[in-house]
C-alpha cells in the first residue's frame, strides 16, 4: 500500500477509535425518569433521558357509544428493565422499550 493509502488507513483508524458508534444496553428504572445501566456505576439522570410517550402517562380521547377522555398509565416505573440506545458520543439515552 502507497504511503498516502497507509496516512488514510491510520487517519481512518484514529477517527473511528474516537468516536463512540450507536449502542444498547440492558438497564433497569432507578426511578420512573432515571435509568441505571447493567454496566454503569452511576444512574443516568433525567435530562439524559429520552423517553418515547408510549412509555408514559397519556389520555386519549375515544367517541362511540360512550364518548370521552381515557388515561392510559404505561409509564415506566422503579425497577421495570428496559433496553436503551445510546447516542453517539455517549450524551443522551432513548428508552426502547420494557423488556
Amino acid at each position: 500500500m502507497s504511503n498516502t493509502g497507509n496516512k488514510l488507513k491510520k487517519l481512518i483508524s484514529q477517527y473511528t477509535g474516537s468516536t463512540r458508534p450507536t449502542n444498547y444496553y440492558f438497564a433497569t428504572m432507578a426511578s420512573p425518569t432515571t435509568i441505571q445501566l447493567d454496566n454503569s456505576q452511576g444512574p443516568i439522570p433525567e435530562s439524559l433521558c429520552i423517553i418515547p410517550e408510549s412509555l408514559k402517562s397519556y389520555t386519549v380521547n375515544v367517541s362511540g357509544a360512550v364518548s370521552g377522555q381515557i388515561t392510559i398509565d404505561n409509564s415506566l416505573k422503579t425497577g421495570d428493565r428496559v433496553i436503551v440506545l445510546q447516542k453517539p458520543g455517549g450524551q443522551k439515552y432513548l428508552v426502547l422499550g420494557r423488556l
